[in-house]
């Protein structure tokens, strides 16, 4: 289980290399952050939300209809 305060490499090591990767960018344009997307069935993900510091800020997970 992925958590807050888990880092890039606990990530990777539970769940791999992620279907693809999103910079989160701030209101001043620069990047404070990156969407790890791991897809886990034809229209459902795991979104892993991580700061500029490569720690976890959040997980999400979704079904898009």
């Amino acid at each position: 289980m992925i958590s807050a305060g888990d880092t890039e490499k606990r990530v990777m090591d539970a769940g791999g290399e992620p279907s693809r990767r999103r910079a989160v960018i701030g209101r001043n344009g620069a990047q404070i952050g990156e969407d790890w997307i791991y897809s886990t069935g034809p229209s459902s993900y795991i979104i892993v939300r991580f700061n500029g510091e490569g720690m976890v800020i959040g997980v999400r997970g979704f079904t898009d209809r």
